[in-house]
């Protein structure tokens, strides 16, 4: 939800909960009641503790809006609107062109996920692309019900999630946001999204967190699993539910060569990291969690408590010069930049809790074999207890082995899919 603020006559606002804009058209001086008129055109009457209980945004006019002007006021209208939600600046178009929302529930519903793909395409400039993988099945008899075969089938099956995805889009518009939207039948879920990320060219994947008791990976959803996992494209997992306002955006790097992710990494981080800064009007934070040796940590234990701070000390200044060095080349403050002892996941936790960040940036590098079981590296591990958004992104050669070709409906006969 957005701050509380007053509703000015001529001015347009956002509701949160459901992605719409609405223009106030005045107020009655004695009651205070507010009339509003929507995008359609619908004319409704709201009391005073209505508007607060909806405690709206404010919005940019429509992009095709043409009525009157002269009830609104001459301030800056830019320098209060939620970031996202205005022009896009210049620094940051063509930094992301493409975004892919992985939409689970076609329909009404204005998710999280794609309300920030909405502020992030404004912010950026990007056009967005609402997709929902149809996993659809029958058996060889009901198939034969069907004159045009399996095409027939797919298109029947398409049809009702297709306009689930046009009213969304139709919303996702309304904010100048150029819109269109794909429901191919597919399976399995996650290959269908990442295939459709490739054909799309997608700078981007954008995916509401799944809704459990926590995100830990043995109860997450297994398509929410598998991106993780399969996507080359960067993955952005929402699990707050509030727009970004002025984000602090937090980039985990690894200055250190113990780990196997490729150094080049860290620059593409740090690269995104700035690029949603910068859109979204942040802040741009960088860690690096770095462990203790266990000899230092024994050492530690064994002496006095002066002498346990000053190794400790020794410890965090080499991380400090390791970190510095990584960002020798960019504008990132010394209060910005943190380190914390500790287990990768630990530590990265912990700072971006402490931090209060809205977007936690880290890489990702996919296992195989047993690992798959758990995947192992740090992004898997932070997900449990993460209190923010993730932006996951891959080394520059990870390849995944799906294939471009759509599978299209699963065909089940005694019981054995195909």
């Amino acid at each position: 939800m957005g701050p509380d603020i007053a509703a000015s006559p001529g001015r347009w606002y956002l509701r949160w909960d459901k992605g719409e804009i609405f223009q106030v058209t005045g107020q009655d001086a004695e009651t205070g009641e507010i009339t509003i008129r929507t995008y359609d055109g619908d004319v409704d009457l709201l009391s005073l503790d209505q508007w607060r209980e909806l405690r709206p945004g404010l919005a940019d006019p429509p992009c095709d809006w043409t009525g009157p002007v002269e009830s609104v006021d001459e301030l800056d209208a830019s320098a209060s609107l939620p970031p996202g939600f205005m022009t896009a600046a210049p620094s940051a178009r063509n930094a992301i062109k493409r975004i892919l929302v992985a939409v689970k529930e076609p329909g009404e519903s204005w998710s999280p996920g794609l309300a920030k793909a909405t502020q992030i395409a404004r912010a950026t400039g990007a056009q967005i692309e609402l997709f929902h993988c149809v996993d659809a099945a029958l058996t060889v008899e009901q198939l034969a019900a069907y004159r045009g075969g399996m095409d027939e089938f797919e298109r029947s099956q398409r049809h009702s999630w297709e306009e689930g995805l046009e009213r969304l889009a139709s919303k996702v518009r309304s904010h100048g946001v150029h819109a269109t939207f794909s429901a191919p039948v597919d399976h399995p879920v996650h290959e269908g999204i990442v295939r459709q990320a490739r054909c799309f060219h997608a700078d981007l994947i954008v995916t509401d967190a799944h809704r459990g008791s926590n995100f830990a990976a043995w109860i997450m959803e297994e398509v929410d699993w598998e991106l993780v996992r399969l996507s080359t494209a960067p993955l952005l997992i929402v699990r707050q539910t509030e727009l970004y306002q002025r984000p602090l955006v937090l980039a985990a790097l690894d200055p250190s060569d113990s780990h196997s992710k490729p150094a080049t990494l860290n620059r593409k981080l740090l690269n995104a990291s700035a690029v949603f800064s910068r859109a979204l009007e942040g802040d741009l934070h960088a860690m690096h969690a770095y462990s203790v040796p266990g000899a230092v940590a024994e050492a530690a234990s064994a002496v006095s408590a002066s002498v346990a701070a000053e190794l400790q000390a020794i410890d965090a200044g080499r991380a400090h010069a390791s970190l510095d060095s990584l960002l020798m080349s960019t504008n990132i403050p010394a209060e910005c930049r943190h380190v914390a002892p500790g287990s990768p996941a630990d530590a990265i936790v912990r700072t971006a809790t402490e931090l209060k960040a809205s977007l936690l940036v880290m890489g990702s590098v996919a296992r195989s074999g047993v690992g798959r079981l758990f995947i192992g590296n740090t992004a898997e591990k932070v997900l449990n207890r993460l209190p923010c958004d993730l932006l996951l992104l891959k080394p520059d050669d990870f390849a995944n082995s799906i294939a471009d070709q759509r599978r299209g409906a699963r065909l089940i006969s005694t019981g054995v899919y195909f």
